[in-house]
């Protein structure tokens, strides 16, 4: 197989916040915030869309769940 994607795959790798939100358990309100204070992946605005790589989440969700701060802080909002 090529290393050549297709447009079904480059949209697989673009994540909308609904999914974002699902992924990582938390509110909207949350990852805007954590967003600010730069412990969340920036969005990226495509068109009219606002989405995140599947990368830069995956990445996210790996170092929370590596530093056992899953429980502590997913899905939880943090006041600012």
């Amino acid at each position: 197989m090529s290393g050549t994607k297709t447009a079904a795959d480059l949209a697989a790798d673009l994540q909308d916040i609904e999914v974002v939100m699902i992924r990582t358990s938390l509110s909207r309100a949350s990852i805007y915030r954590r967003m600010a204070q730069g412990s969340f992946p920036k969005q990226r605005k495509l068109g009219a869309r606002t989405v995140w790589a599947k990368t830069d989440i995956d990445r996210f969700c790996a170092e929370v769940i590596g530093d056992g701060s899953m429980g502590d802080c997913m899905g939880q909002d943090l006041a600012a």
